[in-house]
């Protein structure tokens, strides 16, 4: 007998595999076979601060908070038949009816969707969403005009150290050198 099938039911099916180089669906079958049920990792403990928080913190975010595995957050939510707080946001979010003000309405369009969202506490998809709604096109960064001297530049320095001089990308450099040739 193999020593991989000594290890069947005491290790994962997929560790099994991993360890002695055979298929896990193979130890899955021979494992079936015998009427052998698959292992489960043993479930540490929970936390002793852990029920108290279950009515007021969603599931993702108790199981940051405590470095605890979400389904096992899930399964003593639900052995103890408290719900999960549905209207809390993490992260990056607020109210929206705290976001939109006249102050903060008067800021799309201005900057880019990030640094508008930067500055409201927000991510930029309802920033985006708004500035749709109301009809605000999105912002567009003033690039620099082209002078007679800056084309004097082409064709004799690079596309690429034209760019860093005047702090914008070589593509924008190449477009309007491309133009200029084609004058």
């Amino acid at each position: 007998m193999c020593d991989w099938k000594k290890q069947v039911g005491k290790i994962s099916d997929r560790e099994i595999a991993r360890q002695f180089g055979v298929g896990a669906t193979t130890v899955r079958r021979y494992r079936k076979s015998l009427g052998i049920s698959a292992w489960k990792a043993p479930v540490k403990p929970a936390p002793a601060e852990l029920e108290p928080l279950l009515g007021v913190h969603t599931d993702h975010r108790l199981s940051r908070l405590l470095n605890y595995p979400k389904k096992h957050i899930k399964q003593v939510r639900e052995s103890k038949r408290i719900r999960e707080p549905v209207g809390e946001r993490g992260g990056n979010f607020k109210e929206l009816a705290v976001v939109w003000t006249e102050e903060t309405l008067a800021l799309l369009g201005t900057m880019p969707d990030t640094d508008v969202a930067a500055v409201l506490g927000t991510t930029q998809f309802p920033v985006r969403k708004k500035r749709y709604a109301l009809g605000i096109p999105a912002y567009k960064a003033p690039m620099p005009e082209i002078t007679p001297e800056i084309e004097a530049l082409f064709g004799k320095v690079s596309d690429a150290r034209i760019a860093d001089r005047l702090g914008v990308s070589a593509n924008f450099i190449r477009t309007k050198r491309l133009k200029f040739q084609n004058r």
